[in-house]
C-alpha cells in the first residue's frame, strides 16, 4: 500500500538524517528497543528539503538526527494526507536543554 508523501525541510546549517522508527515488538521494553528498528530514509542537506514515501503505515514515526547521531526531533504521521515538517534551531535548542537536564540527574 502507498501512503501520502512526507516532506522534511531542514533550516539548519548542517545536514540531518531522517530515520523511520518501527516498533516490531511493543512488548519489548528494553532500553535498546526504545526507538524500535531505525531505517535510514533520507539525508536532508542544510537549508534543503526532501520528499519521501513512508515505508510503514498508516501510522509512522520519524526521528531526525544531526550528523553526530544526536536526535533533534521526532515527528508522527497518520497516513491520511501529505505532511510537511521543518527542523529548526529551536528543535536543536530543546534537545540541547533536554540533554543538559538528563546529565544533571
Amino acid at each position: 500500500m502507498t501512503y501520502p508523501k512526507i516532506t522534511i525541510k531542514n533550516s539548519l546549517k548542517d545536514s540531518v538524517v531522517v530515520y523511520d522508527a518501527f516498533q516490531n515488538d511493543a512488548k519489548d521494553k528494553n532500553l535498546s528497543n526504545f526507538f524500535g528498528t531505525l531505517t535510514s530514509i533520507s539525508n536532508v542537506a542544510a537549508d534543503g528539503s526532501e520528499v519521501f514515501e513512508p515505508i510503514h503505515g498508516p501510522l509512522s514515526t520519524y526521528i531526525i538526527y544531526d550528523g553526530k547521531y544526536n536526535p533533534i526531533k521526532r515527528v508522527f504521521t497518520i497516513g491520511t494526507k501529505a505532511e510537511s515538517f521543518t527542523v529548526t534551531d529551536a528543535d536543536v535548542a530543546i534537545m540541547t536543554s533536554t540533554n543538559a537536564f538528563i546529565k544533571l540527574l
